[in-house]
């Protein structure tokens, strides 16, 4: 990567907006993105 490249991509992450979610923030968004996880987690099965 060139040098001009490497300052084209700074100044373009420099001139973005960091967004930072808080699950505190949003009880029951936090809630349904948990009940996906795990929805969508692989079902262990029990080999006991």
């Amino acid at each position: 990567m060139e040098a001009q490249e490497i300052r084209n991509l700074i100044e373009k992450l420099a001139s973005t907006e960091a967004i930072v979610w808080s699950p505190y923030d949003a009880h029951e968004a936090a809630k349904r993105l948990s009940d996906m996880l795990t929805a969508a987690k692989p079902k262990q099965e029990d080999h006991a």
